[in-house]
């Protein structure tokens, strides 16, 4: 649990690419409205998350990681909201399964 202030960002790594949120500065409650594009060719891959304090000076310190987000639920063309558990606080995420997934009824 984080005290003060932080500037967190997310690092999303899928099985082909990864991406990069971008820094907000002096929160503990980021909202950041990005879209990625992964390129996952079956459902049964996953994404990892990991909540990143962006430091200016040295590393910047991990403060939170979910290391498989689980995407067998997805259905192709429905986006569904997932909430994910993280050391550091809780993500909310929007997926959208553009080529891949189940068909919905």
């Amino acid at each position: 649990q984080l005290a003060g202030s932080s500037d967190p960002y997310l690092s999303l790594e899928g099985p082909h690419e990864s991406f990069q949120t971008s820094i907000r500065h002096m929160t503990l409650n980021p909202v950041w409205n990005e879209d990625f594009l992964f390129h996952i060719s079956h459902p049964r891959n996953h994404l990892s998350i990991t909540l990143f304090d962006h430091d200016r000076i040295g590393q910047d310190d991990q403060i939170g990681r979910r290391t498989r987000v689980d995407l067998r639920h997805l259905q192709r063309g429905v986006e569904q909201a997932m909430v994910l558990d993280t050391e550091g606080g809780t993500v909310h995420l929007q997926l959208l399964a553009v080529d891949f997934g189940e068909l919905p009824d």
